[in-house]
């Protein structure tokens, strides 16, 4: 169960890296050749708009893993106070 919620906490700390990653200021006048520079700017157009996607897929999993490490945890507890009743 705790491997859960380690990976809860690693998918969150991913998401903001993620969020946080700007490929915008290393297009430029740092590139020296026009078709370089082109090709660089169509990819950081296409990464931003396909980064968005993976930050909301990362997020969902993040969500479910957390969920699915509440849950297993509430089980557990139940399950463990059920066997100690019984066991008076």
């Amino acid at each position: 169960m705790d491997l859960l919620q380690e990976l809860a906490n690693d998918l969150s700390t991913l998401k903001s890296q993620f969020s946080g990653i700007s490929t915008s200021s290393v297009v430029g006048s740092a590139i020296g050749s026009p078709d370089v520079r082109g090709a660089l700017g169509e990819f950081t157009g296409n990464w931003g708009k396909h980064r968005g996607k993976l930050i909301d897929s990362i997020d969902a999993v993040q969500k479910a893993a957390s969920e699915s490490y509440k849950q297993f945890s509430k089980v557990d507890l139940d399950l463990a106070n059920q066997l100690l009743k019984g066991a008076k």
